[in-house]
């Protein structure tokens, strides 16, 4: 989980999941081969920054999709009093919109998450 991140973003990610509640740069899932990972577009340019050719993405519209996310953002205000994670979570119904989910090419976008909430921890790096 960050609150955003520079060009190359998820470059040669190969498993798990990452959260990102900001801006991206550019070339964003460059080498992407596993995994999953969720954009708050803010801005509504996520697509340009994305590298097309090795990842698919599609906007968070399913109930699972939505909950394990919501999971995890919540964790992570519990680990780190994230505000801007905290304003998310309470105002869901004007962001959850703007999430994008991204997947490798070869994965499909509609699969469920890999791993139940449950299940899902918050590693917090200082």
């Amino acid at each position: 989980m960050v609150e955003g991140v520079g060009d190359h973003g998820c470059e040669y990610m190969t498993n798990g999941i990452v959260v990102v509640l900001g801006t991206v740069g550019r070339n964003f899932g460059a080498g992407m081969t596993g995994g999953r990972a969720y954009v708050l577009d803010f801005l509504g340019d996520f697509p340009r920054r994305c590298n097309t050719e090795l990842v698919q993405f599609d906007r968070l519209d399913d109930a699972e999709g939505t909950r394990a996310l919501q999971s995890i953002i919540y964790k992570f205000v519990e680990a780190t009093s994230s505000e801007r994670a905290q304003k998310i979570l309470m105002n869901w119904a004007e962001y959850q919109p703007m999430f994008w989910k991204v997947v490798p090419r070869h994965q499909s976008v509609s699969l469920s998450p890999p791993e139940t909430p449950a299940e899902m921890t918050v590693e917090v790096r200082s």
